[in-house]
């Protein structure tokens, strides 16, 4: 591996971040050599922490003798060395460089989305991000690109369930993850797909099983869409059939919320057309009916 990598003149190998984790100490020691100074502080302390436990402090003292690393991160080696712990140095230190407050600290001073995603990102590998420390910032005061943040590849599913109106709207197979996500992500908005028909886009939902009869009525929104949707649906001979468990159930909650009560459908007509200026238009069937 190491031979094809200097064969094609790449700056990394393929994982080659992750591989400061290994626990071979010529591959950490050759990753550092070759690369440790366009390393960031965190990604040498930890390459330098796997090659000390796994080669030894002498073999660490070279690589810091050749000049390899940058000065800080050749700092905290050579204090970590001259200790009679080196590696509770240099953790001490790596922690210090991945916490919270520094990392929120980067993320508030990020210019763009981009480079907000590069910040939760370069983390050194196997350092996990503490997204209860990044949530609470955020309810303190909004951290700039949140929206991206939590969109990024690898963050948890209860923090993305959190965040779901954040989300981008479901296609027709759903949101990576669990149904629950896709169902919480519906309660935000369904229909706006500029490349997906929105009855493409709910057949889809409804065939995989992601969406039921009932959540078009009680859970996603908007009303007046999942209207046309089961009006267009009741036309058609190949909708699916939770279509038809949602006109049912609709039924019932015209008859037993309207009724014959003049008032009660004047109320929904204006909710539909926009004159009530106090209706959320991204609401639900069911509380489009509601008194």
């Amino acid at each position: 591996m190491l031979a094809d990598w200097h064969a094609g003149g790449s700056a990394w190998p393929v994982g080659g971040p992750v591989w400061l984790c290994s626990a071979e100490p010529d591959l950490v020691e050759e990753l550092l050599e070759r690369e440790g100074r366009r390393l960031g502080l965190g990604h040498q302390l930890l390459g330098c922490l796997r090659l000390f436990e796994h080669g030894g402090a002498d073999r660490l003292a070279r690589l810091v003798g050749r000049n390899a690393l940058g000065p800080s991160a050749a700092a905290v080696c050579a204090k970590a060395l001259a200790s009679t712990d080196p590696a509770a140095v240099m953790r001490a230190r790596l922690d210090r460089e991945t916490a919270p407050d520094k990392l929120v600290r980067k993320l508030r001073g990020a210019q763009s989305a981009p480079r907000a995603r590069d910040v939760v990102e370069s983390l050194p590998p196997g350092e996990p991000v503490d997204w209860s420390a990044l949530e609470a910032a955020h309810a303190r005061e909004p951290l700039p690109y949140w929206q991206d943040i939590v969109r990024l590849d690898g963050v948890p599913e209860d923090v993305r369930l959190r965040h779901a109106a954040l989300l981008p709207e479901p296609g027709p197979d759903g949101l990576l993850g669990s149904a629950r996500l896709t169902r919480e992500r519906a309660r935000h908005g369904l229909g706006g797909l500029f490349h997906r028909a929105p009855t493409t886009q709910l057949d889809g939902l409804l065939t995989a099983g992601l969406l039921d009869g009932a959540d078009l009525v009680r859970l996603a929104t908007p009303a007046a869409w999942l209207l046309a949707y089961l009006g267009s649906a009741a036309r058609r001979t190949d909708a699916p059939p939770e279509a038809a468990e949602a006109r049912t159930l609709l039924t019932g909650l015209v008859r037993t919320s309207l009724g014959t009560d003049p008032a009660a459908w004047h109320r929904v007509a204006e909710r539909l057309t926009g004159l009530d200026p106090e209706w959320d238009p991204c609401s639900t069937v069911e509380a489009l009916l509601a008194g």
